[in-house]
């Protein structure tokens, strides 16, 4: 009997066991299962920022590309294309350095021999677009500043020459030099020249300015050098005559203030006489006026 009851005790206890294993192992499972959906969520939610994440730079970088290309339209520098076909591209640059070269020499004519050099030209800066091409420059006329008198024949006829170079490139014949060019660039090309009044309104032409001086550097020194020659080409102005005007401005200005002023003191003056004397004449006409009645 004895026997028979640790039997079922066991049996029992196994059966316990067993339903405690199951239970536990469920459990496991159930939690293996939570974290499973737990970094499955995870990884969408993850997934989901960095494709936010990518969309929100290729925005940027769209809106970042626009500003560049207005920015490009709006600054100006030496040579602007904007082609596709990287053939073309180098041959326009190829071209635009052949042309530069040109528009040099151009400038830079030679009379009996000799090169005098009173043009100073800038960079050339080509504006590429689909049907056209711009190509400006700047130019300054260095025989200004010189007044020496024994060239001015030779300087005449290269200031006409000049001239007539500028209105070939700007005039609408078939032979100048814009439709000479179109051939080449299979587009509409205009030649923009810009005289400058003054010489340190373009960086490029200011440092040949100062290449082109000779500076003794050795017995006055380049400061002294740069002095003279800054006093040379700077415009002068007269600070003292200026200082004078305007003080003789503001003493006017306050003059006529002042003049007004007393002006009107004395209208308004004049106006209180008069009416007080009208007063005083009404008045005594009606002093009068009452008299008569009572000696009547």
């Amino acid at each position: 009997m004895k026997l028979k009851l640790l039997n079922m005790i066991l049996s029992m206890m196994n059966k316990t066991n067993n339903n405690n294993n199951i239970i536990i192992n469920n459990t496991l499972d159930s939690l293996m299962n939570k974290k499973l959906l737990l970094k499955n969520m995870l990884l969408d939610m993850n997934n989901k920022k960095m494709n936010n994440m990518k969309r929100m730079l290729n925005n940027n970088n769209m809106n970042i590309n626009n500003k560049l290309q207005h920015l490009n339209n709006m600054n100006n520098w030496n040579t602007q294309i904007y082609n596709y076909n990287k053939n073309m591209e180098i041959m326009n640059t190829m071209n635009d350095k052949l042309i530069n070269k040109l528009l040099y020499k151009m400038m830079t004519l030679k009379l009996n021999n000799m090169n005098i050099n009173k043009i100073i030209m800038s960079k050339t800066i080509n504006q590429h677009s689909l049907n056209k091409l711009n190509i400006k420059f700047y130019y300054y006329n260095n025989d200004i500043n010189n007044n020496n008198n024994n060239n001015n024949n030779n300087n005449n006829y290269y200031m006409n020459m000049m001239n007539k170079l500028m209105n070939i490139m700007n005039n609408n014949m078939n032979n100048n030099l814009c439709n000479i060019l179109s051939y080449y660039y299979n587009k509409k090309v205009t030649i923009e020249p810009i005289k400058l009044s003054y010489i340190y309104l373009n960086s490029d032409i200011f440092s040949k300015y100062i290449s082109l001086n000779d500076m003794d550097k050795y017995n006055n020194g380049i400061l002294t050098n740069y002095q003279r020659m800054l006093n040379n080409i700077m415009p002068k102005l007269n600070d003292h005559n200026i200082s004078m005007n305007y003080i003789n401005n503001i003493n006017n200005i306050n003059n006529n203030k002042y003049n007004n002023m007393i002006n009107l003191l004395n209208n308004n003056n004049n106006i209180n006489n008069y009416n007080n004397y009208n007063n005083y004449n009404n008045n005594n006409n009606n002093n009068n006026y009452i008299g008569n009645i009572n000696n009547i």
